[in-house]
């Protein structure tokens, strides 16, 4: 009889249930095997029912395979749900909240740490390449530890176009702070309709990061290391002695001309090979703990990242030390607390760049091949660096006392590299903490109210001392020097949102409303002294600096309080709409300008899932549409809607005849400037198929991005200067594909990813008071990049060219044909130039569209295989359409060196060649015109990498649960028509994409690899 009773006995069972990755499944149906009796997980994927000890629970949800789990009289269970495609059906994460993939109406790409796992990457934003459509990233510099610019579909601005960044719930504008080791997932929220929650910020894109959390059971501690050399992998040659020679004598400058027979077939010093390190040093280590119980989960993670540069070495290091601490407790059914933490420590050692004056880069490829790095003790000096020396000039000299190649024919800023390299001593040190506390209030079924805090404080210091040197007459320093600056950045945010979700049959809701306040300030202090006690480093104490300098600084507040709401509804699976609306007000613009509505809607219907859908090779189709819009206040600083009052330089006598300082008007003021808006719509089918092999995603998108801060055109009766006003659109369009096939049925298991994007650009409004907005400036050549109606953002401005001229009887042909050309005077081997104004004469007036630096065309794949322990992976990515304009020619500087096919492609005489011109230094046709702009587009063999993994038989005898090494060959092949250093031409300023001043090339890596999990 009692056992009977026992038999019958109901026990409460609280569960939980997750998918593969451990992050929970809400909405799954808990149903009592033979009854009806059923519940739904919550949104954290937990449930309470009651079942009798010794029934069976049938868990099920759309896109996963159901599953059975016998309770046998257990009152925990945790349950893991396997999805029938691991990429449409996955739980992704969107702002405030979590949603399934199959029912998300909006455009997100999804990327996996086992994506990212074994990237050797310096900084996370890195990963983000050729992962998924419709983002582009571009390097600053390829330099350890640059920054990368992220475009989310295209430059959506003339300005900043920087998505934003939420870290477990932290909203960011970098995460140069994160190691990628500690990324458990990313997700791209690329739509207007997925973005909009995040307003103001939204406007960009948001890329939204999950960092990996401590699972129950037992500890686990995973250590990997990546160890490798880089080096330097370019078809760009300089003119060698010989070639430059010859060039001089052609071009035949003003001043001392070397003699050609002296050089005759020599090779001179190639100054790129010079500055190059044969094999840099990299390194990356990351070492987890996770673990937990059903109460309480942890994971401490600690990385160290050191990279030394291709060029300069440990001239150009980073360094990162990374400490997280991830926790979560639930304590109670009501109540769950925990906290994401990050401290992070950046260390960085670069020398000038993008730099047509005072880049390195650019000195190793225009200083002369004539003069040697250093000349050997005991070898007799050239006349010039004696007469240098004997006038007491601070030659430099290297460790071991010999002195530094000075040029006995280029002048001016331009200097020997190697030399400039060792005298460099600047350090860039950022310390930051970011992270936020949490907790989640679960009053009754369905309700979650997270109230969380966050705070991220950062501070910079820069630290330079530059010691007395001279290079020649225009480039010295007599008075040694010191430079140290500090910027600090604060900021916290406080968020409170609530979330109920409710399924009634067939029927599911889920309403968000919540509101948002943060305030940030940033304060910078500048510090210049001279006169330093003794050179060095430990002398280069502001403190030991007689004599005085300047000190300046400036402090920018700002603060932003929001609300927010969003409805999901969802029928049978199949009928799907969401809508959601943001309200921000900012303390950055005017009182009565301060509000932004920000609203998105977006449906989708899920095809396969009607009755009439019978088409069984096909498993899943949804439909989906969107449209909203975002803002942005990337562009804006504090205070701008205010007029600028000055008092530099002005002085007006008073009463007495005494002249007093004042202040005045500089710079008008414009109460009315607004948000940045982003308006965009989207089209998109989601696919799998085959048993679910094969998954394809396709996007169509338009994204308009309004109101860009341009400069206004007040009557010039004012006598101000202009302030920026909101008088610009452009518009981005395009398709977005990513596909895949994977077969993994038999021994041998492989997949193929793609990702495709096509990106058109165009400013689509612009003041009409304004011809163009002038960008980039190349010396004494000028502005070569421009913001204009109907044209690329900040395209290339220059001379349209159309072939050479071959004789005197061509060029009066062209002449008479034109009509009218008295400004210009055009001799054999010169360029045609293209009358694009129709004038009948050739001006300045003539420079039109000559190339973009934005790419049409972006595709990356992914081909990898596995077999019996050997995994092989392929990774590619490809950019078509776009240019790159290179500025290696130095017109005020007619000694300078120039890339090695100006010689060899150079016109010699009648017929010689139809393409590139005849030798000249100064020419401003040549050197603004289509000549100086290539095609940029590449292909890049992004990595190459062969690994092992022990089995498990093995691996249970030295009791270690994993255990991985690879060899791997990243960034090795590139194949591209360009003739520069690097077809990846990047800039820190947003005009000057893909104006090549000689930039710092990205390196290619032999890198090996372990990881093991014990």
């Amino acid at each position: 009889m009692f056992s009977v009773v026992a038999i019958a006995q109901d026990v409460t069972v609280n569960g939980i249930i997750n998918d593969e990755s451990g992050m929970p499944v809400p909405g799954a149906t808990v149903l009592i095997k033979g009854t009806n009796k059923a519940t739904a997980s919550d949104f954290d994927g937990k449930f309470q029912i009651n079942v009798p000890s010794n029934g069976t629970l049938t868990i099920s949800f759309v896109g996963y395979n159901t599953v059975e789990e016998v309770v046998n009289g257990r009152t925990k269970i945790e349950i893991r749900l396997k999805p029938e495609s691991q990429n449409l059906n996955e739980v992704v994460v969107v702002g405030y909240g979590t949603q399934k993939k199959s029912v998300v109406t909006g455009a997100i790409s999804s990327i996996k740490a086992e994506q990212i796992a074994n990237l050797s990457v310096g900084l996370s934003t890195q990963v983000l390449q050729g992962q998924a459509a419709g983002v582009t990233v571009m390097a600053q510099s390829g330099a350890p530890g640059a920054g990368a610019k992220v475009r989310i579909r295209g430059a959506g601005s003339n300005g900043n176009s920087d998505p934003i960044y939420v870290v477990d719930g932290m909203r960011t504008s970098n995460i140069d702070f994160l190691d990628s080791n500690d990324i458990e997932k990313l997700e791209i929220l690329k739509d207007a309709a997925s973005a909009a929650i995040y307003g103001a910020d939204g406007g960009n894109g948001v890329v939204m990061i999950t960092t990996k959390k401590g699972k129950s059971g037992s500890m686990k501690v995973t250590y990997s290391n990546q160890f490798g050399f880089q080096s330097l992998r370019t078809k760009l040659e300089m003119m060698n002695a010989d070639q430059y020679v010859q060039w001089i004598d052609e071009t035949k400058p003003a001043g001392n001309r070397p003699n050609v027979a002296d050089w005759k077939g020599k090779q001179g010093t190639n100054w790129i090979d010079e500055a190059a390190e044969d094999a840099a040093p990299m390194q990356h280590h990351t070492l987890q703990l996770a673990g937990g119980n059903d109460i309480s989960t942890f994971l401490l993670s600690g990385n160290f990242f050191t990279q030394d540069g291709i060029i300069g070495g440990d001239k150009t290091n980073f360094k990162r030390t990374t400490v997280r601490f991830n926790s979560n407790h639930k304590v109670s059914k009501y109540l769950e607390v925990g906290e994401n933490f990050s401290l992070s420590v950046n260390k960085r050692k670069a020398f000038t760049e993008d730099d047509s004056f005072n880049g390195i880069m650019n000195h190793a490829m225009l200083m002369d091949p004539l003069t040697p790095v250093y000349y050997p003790n005991g070898t007799v000096l050239p006349q010039h660096v004696q007469d240098a020396i004997a006038d007491g000039k601070a030659v430099p000299r290297n460790a071991n006392g010999e002195y530094y190649g000075l040029s006995n024919y280029i002048v001016g800023e331009i200097a020997n590299p190697i030399g400039q390299i060792a005298l460099d001593h600047g350090l860039t040190q950022e310390t930051k903490i970011i992270g936020n506390v949490y907790a989640n209030i679960k009053p009754f079924e369905g309700f979650v109210f997270t109230t969380r805090y966050g705070i991220e404080q950062a501070y910079n210091n820069y630290n330079d001392w530059t010691q007395k040197y001279w290079w020649n007459t225009n480039k010295e320093n007599t008075t040694n020097n010191k430079t140290y600056n500090q910027s600090i950045f604060k900021t916290w945010l406080f968020e409170n949102f609530a979330t109920y979700s409710k399924t009634i049959n067939k029927h599911e809701f889920s309403f968000m409303a919540g509101m948002s306040a943060q305030d940030s300030e940033k304060s910078y202090l500048d510090s210049r002294t001279a006169g330093m006690i003794k050179e060095g480093d430990i002398w280069a104490t502001v403190g030991e600096t007689p004599v005085t300098g300047t000190i300046a600084g400036n402090r920018t507040p700002s603060s932003m309080l929001s609300y927010f709401g969003r409805i999901t509804y969802s029928y049978d699976n199949k009928y799907l709409f969401q809508a959601s609306l943001r309200n921000d007000n900012s303390s950055l613009f005017a009182p009565d300008k301060r509000a932004g509505y920000f609203p998105a809607v977006s449906a989708g219907w899920v095809m396969s899932n009607e009755p009439f859908w019978k088409l069984e090779a096909v498993n899943y189709v949804k439909l989906r549409a969107s449209w909203g819009e975002n803002g942005s206040t990337s562009n804006i600083s504090a205070g701008q809607w205010q007029a600028l009052i000055t008092k530099d330089g002005l002085k007006y006598p008073d009463a007495l005849g005494n002249y007093q300082t004042v202040g005045e008007l500089k710079i008008l003021p414009n109460e009315d400037i607004t948000w940045e808006t982003t308006e965009q719509t989207d089209l998109g089918i989601d696919v799998r198929a085959f048993n679910n092999r094969l998954t394809l995603g396709l996007d169509y998108y338009k994204k308009i991005t309004r109101d860009l801060l341009t400069p206004s055109s007040p009557p010039l009766s004012t006598g101000y200067a202009a302030p920026f006003a909101n008088a610009g659109d452009v518009t981005n369009k395009g398709f977005e594909i990513e596909a895949g096939w994977r077969e993994s049925e038999h021994k041998l298991k492989y997949g193929i990813n793609l990702n495709l994007t096509t990106i058109k650009n165009e400013v689509t409004y612009l003041n009409p008071m304004l011809t163009r907005v002038d960008g980039a400036i190349i010396p004494v050549l000028g502005t070569v990049t421009s913001f204009e109606l109907g044209k690329p953002v900040w395209y290339f401005r220059g001379y349209k060219t159309d072939g050479i001229f071959q004789n005197q009887a061509q060029i009066d042909a062209y002449k008479t044909a034109l009509g009218n050309v008295t400004s210009w005077n055009p001799t054999p081997g010169q360029p045609v130039v293209v009358d694009s104004n129709g004038d009948g004469d050739i001006t300045d007036q003539d420079k039109t569209y000559i190339g973009d630096p934005h790419h049409d065309l972006i595709v990356a794949t992914t081909i990898d295989f596995e077999y019996k322990g050997f995994d092989l992976k392929f990774f590619v990515q490809g950019a078509f359409g776009g240019e790159n304009y290179m500025a290696l020619a130095r017109v005020d500087n007619p000694f300078s060196n120039r890339p090695s096919f100006f010689y060899t492609d150079r016109w010699t005489g009648e017929g010689s060649t139809n393409s590139f011109p005849k030798a000249s230094y100064s020419d401003p046709i040549i050197y603004s015109s289509d000549l100086m702009v290539q095609d940029a587009s590449f292909v890049k063999i992004k990595q190459i990498q062969l690994g092992y993994n022990f089995s498990s038989e093995l691996l249970s005898q030295i009791k270690v649960s994993s255990l991985r090494l690879y060899v791997s060959l990243d960034d090795y092949f590139t194949f591209t028509k360009y003739k520069g250093i690097d077809p990846e031409v990047g800039s820190f300023s947003n005009n000057s994409q893909g104006i090549d001043r000689g930039l710092y090339p990205n390196a290619a890596r032999i890198m090996t690899g372990l990881s093991v999990t014990f």
